[in-house]
């Protein structure tokens, strides 16, 4: 099971998963 969040940010989405770090 993959947990992440979609953040929008300008029209863009990033999808972040656990642990990324950005």
């Amino acid at each position: 099971m993959e947990a992440y969040a979609v953040i929008e940010t300008g029209g863009k989405q990033y999808r972040v998963q656990q642990g990324d770090v950005f």
